[in-house]
């Protein structure tokens, strides 16, 4: 989809793409810190802004997901909430840091909602393995006014992924945004009758 020879034996790209690993360094440990470490960790700390106090929903805590948690843990995040069917990696994420870990969607909403006193969380970082309208659905409900939901997995190319109501988006100031370095489109505003600004961007920051 990318465009990418991931599997050749050589490939013609920028310099400025290049970081040469030291020949003591195994290269399954520099492959960790080459893509899913500062994607994961990026989520977080940059196209997510977490801050401390904040509340962090994480859909997904597998290789991205789990470095999405301990970026949230260590960006002072008061409330660390993974979301994961599997038993394995909800414990993974406690033992990393992560304050609640539950198995669905409907089970973060009501343990958010009880955690924020109705607030809602501030922000909801999407890292599941294929995206669906449901998770985009469940993360822009979790968050609450001004909340932010950060798109990172990747989804069916052929499928539309984003529905939500422009009216809430408008009204209660929420951003829907991905943690892409090569967006084209740095940021879109529509406005509700009330004179709001809402926006669905995508950063331009790179890490």
């Amino acid at each position: 989809m990318c465009m990418l020879g991931s599997f050749s034996q050589y490939g013609v790209i920028s310099q400025h793409s290049v970081v040469k690993v030291d020949p003591d360094l195994p290269l399954e440990t520099a492959v960790l810190v080459g893509c899913g470490v500062p994607t994961g960790w990026g989520t977080a700390t940059n196209a997510g802004g977490v801050r401390p106090g904040d509340t962090v929903v994480i859909y997904g805590v597998g290789g991205l997901g789990i470095d999405t948690v301990q970026a949230s843990v260590v960006s002072g995040a008061k409330h660390v909430v993974a979301v994961d069917p599997v038993a394995l990696k909800r414990d993974t994420a406690i033992s990393m840091g992560a304050t609640h870990a539950v198995a669905t969607a409907e089970e973060a909403q009501r343990l958010v909602t009880d955690l924020t006193l109705g607030q809602g969380a501030d922000q909801a970082l999407i890292l599941v393995g294929t995206v669906t309208e449901e998770v985009v659905s469940a993360a822009f409900d979790i968050v609450g006014k001004g909340g932010t939901v950060v798109v990172t997995g990747l989804a069916d190319p052929a499928k539309l992924t984003v529905h939500v109501s422009g009216a809430v988006l408008a009204l209660w100031e929420k951003t829907i945004r991905t943690p892409s370095s090569a967006a084209a489109i740095r940021s879109t505003t529509s406005r509700g009758c009330s004179g709001s600004t809402s926006r669905v961007t995508s950063s331009s920051t790179s890490w």
